[in-house]
């Protein structure tokens, strides 16, 4: 996902904004973006999540 697609995404849709006027090609494309987003974050939160277990092993020892 490119920073411009987020950018673009951000100026024209917000979280919580009315959907009524949004075309259906702006649609998916903010699903899709919201999808790579959802992905990335997932993949922050997995990371954390190994090295909060990497640090409680190594403090059991």
């Amino acid at each position: 996902m490119d920073e411009e697609d987020i950018s673009q995404s951000k100026k024209n849709i917000e979280i919580g904004d009315n959907l009524d006027d949004i075309s259906i090609d702006e649609l998916v494309n903010y699903i899709n973006i919201l999808k790579k987003e959802i992905d990335r974050v997932e993949d922050v939160k997995n990371e954390k999540s190994k090295a909060l277990e990497l640090a409680k092993d190594y403090f059991k020892k």
